[in-house]
């Protein structure tokens, strides 16, 4: 088996061999707000849709507006949070992260993969759809397989990755990274 890590960097199916893309910059992010769902995107008014992608006016819709949103690097939450790699700063109950990405061709013989770190609970979506909830945290970065509707969602030209982390207590941390799984 053959794993070509593009959380990173993305690899072979975005791009030529000679040419990565980093996962590292550009992400957008928002400190949210969960005691006002308002101020939250009407997320929580809008979850009922989140799985047929219809989530308008949401944060996770692909077209929503993000440009009034913060930049930084990924891996964002508190230095005391262990085994974290903090590049931005996150220090709330909420986070909302928005990372567009250009697909060359999506994969043809390969399976997706979330590479995450978080702590605490984290919903992740691609192209306006929920691809996976993960509860609890993690110690460090651990693989998830996506199922075969997830790779669906992945289409040429440009996507969308759309992540919301929720933290309760302790360190807080997320970074995310797709991946995709090639057998040989």
């Amino acid at each position: 088996m053959r794993t070509l890590l593009f959380g990173i960097l993305l690899i072979p199916f975005f791009a030529s061999a000679q040419r990565h893309q980093s996962f590292d910059a550009g992400w957008k992010f928002h400190l949210g707000d969960a005691a006002d769902p308002s101020k939250d995107f009407n997320y929580r008014t809008a979850s009922v849709f989140i799985k047929s992608g219809r989530a308008g006016g949401t944060a996770i819709a692909p077209d929503f507006d993000d440009r009034s949103w913060r930049t930084g690097p990924g891996g964002f939450g508190t230095m005391e949070t262990p085994r974290a790699v903090v590049r931005s700063g996150w220090d709330t109950d909420d986070i909302w992260l928005r990372r567009k990405f250009d697909v060359r061709s999506a994969p043809e013989n390969g399976r997706l993969m979330l590479v995450t770190h978080h702590d605490e609970d984290a919903e992740i979506y691609l192209n306006g759809a929920l691809v996976e909830q993960l509860k609890g945290a993690t110690r460090h970065y651990a693989p998830t397989m996506l199922d075969d509707s997830a790779q669906k969602l992945l289409h040429t030209g440009e996507n969308v990755l759309a992540v919301h982390c929720h933290q309760t207590t302790g360190g807080q941390y997320i970074d995310i990274g797709l991946t995709e799984v090639v057998d040989r």
